[in-house]
């Protein structure tokens, strides 16, 4: 019995003594103590989409004790409502988007409470390579975490500063702080590799400055109407986040490859007569006008690259499909804005090309319904100039006139080439349209060049952490 009585308080002693030596670890252990002091500090931030669904979840941090929260501009996004949840568990709804930056991908929010923990901002040109460093978030909705690593270097990308990481970053953890060992923030966490699981990258805590000394409050009454099309004009179909920008209808923030519908709200004139808008597309996108449509079936006139197409769409199934007629154009213009126009009537349907004739089609499976805007695919399309009349002008250089000024400017011409402008004086306007054409056509394939040397300097290897 006194045998048994000894081995059990032995066991006891080492119990205590192995607790004892955990905490004094964990009160020792510069991350744990840095994770520790700055969670309450650190939020979750969910948001809603247009139509009420549930949009993601990401990580913000306190900024300043009135209530002012740091994320990326990509966790929040075009959703509505937006709310912060404290450490504690208290929710809060955001009041106002005090400043954003598109280009950094970065926020500042607020919202209705006062004496919170603001974590402090370090300067991020300070950074070593090697230096420990601790990241908190809610990767996949596992609130509160904690990931520690280190910087592998601070580089461009894209040409914005950001801060390389060899840790895990996850979806959620968009919006977290990226802490030193002294507690202070030196980024932003905002993008994973695509191609690595222990890789990740942060905007620097110097960018998150510049946005504080330059805020542009606007009140969630506002931000709710940004970029909301005008219903009285337009009725888009749920599969895609129809919105306007800059008198621009844009169409993003779709994946998968599928059809998605804008209508227009203007009423459909008797036949004949034509519908146009101009696009101007990603490489990941199909986009044209929709035409006698209505909720499951329509035609559309796509612009696929330098390939128009002519399809009907039998039903709500995206691959419920059929190409009337198809066919390459030279007179596509790669990165700039196409003009697409179908005259309908007379029970034949014709297709146009920035004013060149494409397609044609006997194709009367149905008539009536609406026109609108039509995008297959994923990527983002932009519209404009959108336009339904019993005769649309086609204000176009003609062809013979395209021909002899492509002939010219083979060679770039000096800025005061006189014997260019002599020829082309007598057709002065069209002159300037297609120079000027010409020219984004030139300044888009400079861009793409560009993008193609800051790739292979930094390599394909990121991608957003959405």
């Amino acid at each position: 019995m006194r045998h048994r009585s000894l081995i059990f308080s032995v066991a006891v002693l080492c119990t205590y003594f192995v607790a004892r030596s955990a905490d004094a670890a964990a009160a020792t252990d510069p991350a744990a103590a840095i994770a520790a002091g700055a969670r309450a500090s650190v939020v979750v931030i969910t948001v809603t989409g247009r139509q009420g669904e549930p949009e993601g979840l990401g990580t913000g941090f306190v900024i300043s004790s009135d209530g002012l929260i740091a994320t990326n501009l990509h966790v929040i996004g075009e959703a509505r409502p937006i709310v912060v949840e404290l450490a504690d568990g208290r929710r809060f709804d955001v009041t106002h988007v005090h400043a954003s930056d598109r280009f950094l991908d970065l926020a500042l929010v607020r919202v209705d409470a006062v004496d919170l923990a603001p974590l402090p901002l370090g300067d991020s040109e300070s950074l070593r390579d090697g230096q420990p460093v601790i990241a908190l978030g809610n990767p996949h909705g596992l609130r509160h975490s904690v990931v520690a690593g280190v910087i592998s270097a601070v580089r461009e990308i894209d040409n914005v500063p950001m801060i390389q990481l060899a840790m895990p970053v996850e979806t959620g953890n968009s919006g977290g702080p990226l802490l030193d060992r002294d507690g202070r923030v030196q980024g932003i966490l905002t993008l994973k590799s695509a191609i690595s699981h222990n890789l990740g990258f942060a905007m620097t805590a110097n960018s998150l400055k510049a946005l504080l000394d330059k805020p542009n409050p606007i009140p969630m009454s506002r931000w709710l109407t940004i970029g909301r099309l005008d219903p009285n004009r337009w009725t888009p179909l749920p599969g895609a986040t129809w919105r306007q920008r800059a008198g621009r209808v844009v169409v993003e923030e779709h994946s998968g490859w599928s059809r998605s519908l804008c209508l227009s709200a203007i009423e459909t004139r008797d036949a004949p007569y034509e519908i146009a808008v101009a696009i101007r597309t990603d490489i990941d996108s199909v986009a044209g006008l929709a035409f006698y449509a209505d909720t499951e079936k329509c035609y559309g006139f796509l612009a696929a690259g330098e390939e128009g197409r002519l399809v009907r769409f039998d039903g709500a199934h995206p691959f419920s499909w059929t190409v009337l007629e198809k066919s390459p154009s030279p007179h596509y213009r790669h990165g700039h804005w196409n003009r697409l126009k179908v005259g309908l009537g007379n029970g034949t349907l014709r297709c146009f090309l920035n004013g060149h004739q494409l397609l044609e089609s006997n194709d009367t499976a149905w008539t009536g319904g609406r026109a609108g805007l039509i995008r297959y695919g994923s990527g983002r399309t932009e519209f404009t100039d959108f336009q339904m009349a019993a005769s649309i002008v086609d204000n176009q250089p003609a062809p013979a006139l395209v021909s002899k000024i492509d002939e010219l400017i083979k060679e770039t011409p000096g800025p005061t080439d006189t014997d260019l402008i002599e020829t082309l004086l007598p057709n002065a306007a069209a002159g300037v349209k297609v120079l000027r054409d010409r020219a984004r056509q030139r300044e888009y394939e400079a861009a793409q060049l560009h993008q193609l040397a800051s790739l292979l300097h930094a390599r394909p290897m990121c991608r957003r952490n959405w």
